[in-house]
């Protein structure tokens, strides 16, 4: 089977983005279990066997017009919906070389929607976390929600990686999908030899991994870790990721270092560090030297800030805004309120005062993610899946 996907960027290395995690991780089982795979992103496409195309990546009169004022705007040109089209194409350029059997992209944009009315080809629309679930209300942001609920409506298929996600997308936008499937995201768990281990870390330094801005809760964790200085001076906070910034009290946004300067005390500024985005080995390596990492999204889906943490055994502290229940309280890491420093503030200590069941957590999480999310026991789910929708398009 020759599958094709749509990646924000590609190589994977240093992208701090869900999807393309998502994607590599696939794209490697596949190529594992001898399917071919193949890659589009920014103008070229990526086959399995290492040879690369470039395509045809130009845009017409009034895309190149809309682009400009995106830019006069200061908004991104890929994330106008007038890409899909541009997709398409490139999709249509790859299959006349090498045929295509089924695409899976995103739901983003409703790009998948453009795919399918210009392509014979089946679609799955993978639904990663629809943009009206983050609330936000620009007119950008009205003309992507309206976008992506006639791709998700229309869709030819539709997996996503809950039953949560999926039962609330669904009624909420209506779908006549006539294939839909519940597969999990997966992830390359560690062996053994490789994980978490009490010995190994700093029984007071805690990891943040996701972008610095407020969707990802930076602000929750630099108050969190304030207040646990106060009781454990030792302490400290890593965080990893790129710096979308914070605002100020006078609307201003404000980057990591300005933003510290003006909310952070200087005695807490000492014990924070913030390293920028970082490929996934050097992030794996401060999850083994940290007692615990991070996760303080006022909004998730199926991340894999928690997934990759269980991945290595490392023990996770997250918001209670993943609706994937990938993380089982007391069982498999611990949960707090969705942005109160205080209640995260008082789990890193208690951490730090319960070391032992903090080691047996950890393991916990990675047994469970040996058992449900490895890549061998999620991707053979979706081959079923594509095989399903493949079959069933060709007889339509």
């Amino acid at each position: 089977m020759h599958v094709a996907y749509y990646s924000p960027s590609w190589p994977p290395e240093g992208a701090a983005n869900g999807i393309v995690t998502y994607v590599r991780q696939i794209r490697a089982e596949l190529l594992r279990l001898g399917h071919e795979v193949t890659i589009i992103s920014n103008g070229t496409a990526y086959f399995g066997d290492g040879s690369e195309m470039p395509l045809d990546w130009s845009f017409s009169v009034a895309e190149r017009l809309l682009n400009r004022s995106a830019a006069i705007l200061g908004r991104p040109a890929d994330r106008l919906p007038k890409r899909g089209g541009l997709l398409a194409g490139a999709f249509a350029q790859v299959h006349q070389r090498r045929a295509i059997d089924i695409i899976e992209m995103e739901e983003s944009f409703g790009w998948s929607r453009e795919l399918q009315s210009r392509l014979d080809i089946p679609v799955v629309t993978r639904l990663h976390g629809p943009h009206y679930l983050t609330g936000a209300d620009t007119k950008l942001s009205q003309r992507r929600v309206a976008a992506e609920g006639r791709a998700i409506r229309e869709a030819t298929a539709l997996s996503a990686p809950s039953a949560a996600l999926m039962d609330t997308v669904t009624k909420d936008y209506g779908c006549n999908a006539a294939w839909r499937a519940i597969i999990s995201n997966p992830v390359t768990a560690a062996e053994p030899e490789s994980l978490w281990r009490l010995a190994e870390c700093d029984p007071r330094a805690f990891l943040l991994v996701g972008r610095f801005d407020r969707p990802k809760g930076a602000d929750v964790a630099l108050k969190a870790i304030e207040m646990v200085i106060e009781r454990e001076p030792e302490a400290s906070l890593t965080i990893v990721g790129p710096d979308n910034g914070l605002d100020l009290e006078d609307g201003r946004r404000a980057g990591f270092a300005e933003y510290c300067a003006a909310r952070v005390p200087e005695h807490a500024r000492r014990s924070i560090n913030f390293r920028g985005v970082l490929d996934r080995a050097e992030i794996d390596g401060l999850r083994r030297r940290s007692l615990a990492t991070l996760v303080c999204s006022r909004f998730e889906n199926f991340p894999y800030a928690i997934l990759e943490a269980m991945a290595v055994g490392a023990p996770v502290i997250a918001s209670d805004s993943c609706k994937a229940d990938l993380v089982i309280d007391r069982q498999t890491g611990w949960i707090v309120p969705t942005g109160s420093a205080e209640a995260l503030a008082e789990r890193m200590l208690w951490a730090i005062a319960n070391l032992p069941n903090m080691a047996a957590t950890g393991h916990a999480g990675w047994v469970r993610c040996r058992r449900d999310y490895a890549t061998s026991v999620i991707v053979p789910q979706m081959v079923e899946f594509y095989e399903s929708v493949q079959q069933g398009f060709a007889d339509r």
